[in-house]
C-alpha cells in the first residue's frame, strides 16, 4: 500500500515538473539525472528482490531515492539547468 502511494506521488511530481518545465522553457523538459535513473533501476529491481527481502526493508530505500530525485528534478527545472 505504501509502495503504491509512493509510485502515484512520484508520478504526479514528475508530471507536475514536466508541465512546469514546458511553461518555463516553452518546450517539454525531461530530466535524465543520475538520481532519476537510479530511481528507475531501483523500481525495476524491487519486484525481483521480493523473494529474498521483505518489501518493508527495500521500499523505504526506493522511496527515499525517488523523493530526492523528485526534489532535484524540480530544482533543475526551476533553475534552468535541465537538459
Amino acid at each position: 500500500r505504501l509502495y503504491n502511494t509512493i509510485i502515484i506521488l512520484r508520478t504526479l511530481y514528475g508530471k507536475t515538473y514536466y508541465v512546469s518545465g514546458f511553461v518555463k522553457e516553452r518546450r517539454f523538459v525531461a530530466v535524465h539525472s543520475p538520481l532519476n535513473k537510479a530511481t528507475g533501476l531501483l523500481l525495476f529491481l524491487l519486484p525481483l528482490t521480493l523473494s529474498v527481502l521483505e518489501v518493508r526493508y527495500t521500499a523505504p530505500l526506493v522511496c527515499a531515492v525517488a523523493a530526492v530525485a523528485a526534489i532535484q528534478e524540480g530544482h533543475l527545472i526551476r533553475t534552468g539547468r535541465a537538459a
